[in-house]
């Protein structure tokens, strides 16, 4: 048995076992998933403060979109779970932040897909997995499992998308001691490629500071200059 056999069947054990986890809770509110993840994350508790960061970004960003309640109660769920399909198919260690080859990729598809799997067999997360699933398209197309485009992609995934993104850009600017805008500025950057240039406006319209070279993306009328 070579190392990349035991390596799939691992994962598929471990992918039966978070199932089992959700099955067997039966989540059928938010306070039940997040005791749930409170289980899983008992030994990473970065991590699920990462998922609570990025679930707070959303609801932020979502409010100031003006985005329905039972949306915004769907995108909660969907960010407290982005995460979950790396409990199965973990990172190997030390991986580079902004490392984006073709085996992250193959990384990353394989997790989300996981986190789609264990959602949508319960009803009650069943609108969380199709946040999910389109969670790491890009507004232009380029991004995965389908390639889908702009207003294509469920505002709640793009959202989802920025926040996550965000997160993972404050942690870096953090590390490296550069400025708190650089974040936000990396974002108006790739608006209109991976994120949506109207989600990006939407958070920082968020922001307290933001700085006076960002001001004009305030208003989503930058999307047509």
């Amino acid at each position: 048995m070579n190392g990349r056999t035991l390596t799939a069947i691992n994962q598929s054990e471990r992918t039966w076992r978070l199932t089992a986890a959700f099955l067997e809770t039966g989540v059928g509110s938010t306070a039940a998933l997040e005791g749930l993840l409170s289980r899983l994350y008992r030994r990473d508790g970065e991590a699920l403060a990462h998922l609570h960061r990025v679930a707070d970004l959303a609801s932020k960003i979502g409010e100031e979109l003006g985005m329905p309640a039972e949306q915004m109660a769907d995108l909660e769920r969907a960010a407290l779970l982005h995460d979950i399909g790396r409990l199965a198919v973990p990172d190997p260690p030390a991986l580079a932040a902004t490392r984006q080859d073709a085996s992250t990729l193959e990384r990353r598809a394989a997790q989300l897909g996981v986190a789609c799997e264990v959602a949508a067999d319960i009803a009650f997360l069943a609108p969380a997995a199709a946040i999910l699933a389109a969670s790491v398209e890009c507004f232009d197309g380029t991004g995965f499992p389908e390639g889908r485009r702009g207003d294509d992609i469920p505002l709640a995934a793009r959202v989802l998308h920025l926040a996550d993104t965000l997160d993972a850009l404050n942690l870096i600017c953090e590390a490296l001691a550069a400025p708190a805008e650089t974040a936000s500025a990396e974002l108006v950057r790739q608006a209109g490629s991976r994120f949506d240039p109207e989600v990006v406006a939407a958070w920082l319209r968020c922001e307290e500071d933001v700085p006076p070279p960002l001001v004009p993306w305030w208003s989503s009328a930058a999307r047509m200059n």
